[in-house]
């Protein structure tokens, strides 16, 4: 973790997740038609942004500081920019729920499903019990027990770990809310703070 850490610059025991942009408009996607604060972000910026927080530990403090030139650095687009923040992390939050519900949703019917196949191979291997001298039809029998376990992997798989991630990443999520977006201007012609 210490290799992660020297990646960014820390002030103030804060943690930048810091961004050089030649324009406002670089920080958004460009085939939103919404305005500017209502836009989605830029998928780089996001991505760049995903990684940071997740590099380091939750319960490190962070903010994200976007360097601009000096004509763009002005408090009304560091706000639109902070807004801008909120509400892409926002929605992916209650995206990420809806889609959580939907997995839910279809593991429990995976899961019911599974379980009725498991009792039909459950019942054709007891069915098939009588026969079993015959060593075809014992393979057969026993094909059933696994063929029926084997149905329940998936719903099994996802309730006992498939949620996990889709987790983290709304924590991931919650905390870029949460962290202050800084504007700050570029010295000079720099394009580097």
């Amino acid at each position: 973790m210490t290799e992660l850490v020297s990646h960014y610059r820390v002030e103030g025991g804060t943690t930048l997740v810091e961004m050089t942009l030649s324009s406002v408009a670089q920080f958004f996607n460009s085939f939103d038609p919404a305005p500017f604060y209502e836009k989605e972000l830029d998928r780089d910026a996001v991505d760049y942004i995903l990684a940071a927080v997740s590099d380091l530990p939750p319960e490190t403090p962070m903010k994200i500081v976007i360097y601009l030139p000096p004509a763009s650095a002005t408090e009304e687009n560091a706000r639109m920019m902070e807004r801008a923040v909120r509400a892409h992390f926002t929605y992916l939050v209650r995206n990420g729920n809806r889609q959580m519900r939907l997995r839910f949703r279809e593991g429990r019917i995976n899961m019911a499903i599974g379980l009725l196949f498991l009792f039909v191979c459950l019942s054709a291997h007891h069915f098939l019990t009588p026969w079993t001298a015959n060593g075809f039809a014992a393979v057969i029998r026993e094909s059933f027990i696994i063929i029926g376990w084997v149905a329940l992997w998936e719903p099994v798989q996802f309730f006992l770990y498939g949620w996990h991630p889709a987790r983290r990443m709304r924590l991931v999520y919650l905390k870029v809310i949460g962290m202050p977006v800084e504007v700050r201007a570029v010295a000079g012609d720099s394009v580097h703070p």
